[in-house]
């Protein structure tokens, strides 16, 4: 069975929160949280392992982001992007390290809703059967 798509393990008012987060940390990144939260909506962020994704933008050919080095493979990443804490902040950056968070938090959700559920569960025992009991 696969994991949950982006769309079907998050809702909008969680998404909303993220990038409200990151527009109130820094003003300067608010238009491109936005614009990494339609490209996350549109399911244009693909994870290629833990710490990389392929981002599908504007342009034909997908960028590669890696959030290790937090870098982008966009072209003029590093003359547009806005910089924040010594690293530079483009769209697809943003929208992988929102992909990234956001499946972290809904990994969370999942233990803590399964541990509630584990408390309801009837509890059966192990017992043998007895063949003399089902003979009768």
């Amino acid at each position: 069975m696969s994991p949950p798509s982006f769309l079907q393990s998050t809702s909008l008012l969680d998404l909303r929160r993220l990038i409200d987060l990151v527009s109130a940390t820094c003003p300067p990144l608010a238009d491109r949280s936005t614009k990494a939260g339609t490209l996350l909506m549109a399911g244009r962020v693909t994870p290629l392992r833990p710490d990389a994704f392929e981002v599908r933008g504007s342009a034909s050919e997908p960028y590669t982001v890696d959030l290790l080095a937090e870098t982008c493979s966009r072209p003029d990443f590093q003359h547009r992007a806005p910089e924040f804490k010594g690293s530079r902040w483009c769209k697809h950056l943003l929208g992988a390290l929102m992909f990234g968070q956001q499946a972290k938090r809904s990994v969370r959700r999942g233990a803590r809703r399964l541990g509630r559920l584990r408390t309801y569960r009837v509890k059966r025992s192990r017992r043998p059967i007895h063949r003399s009991a089902i003979a009768a």
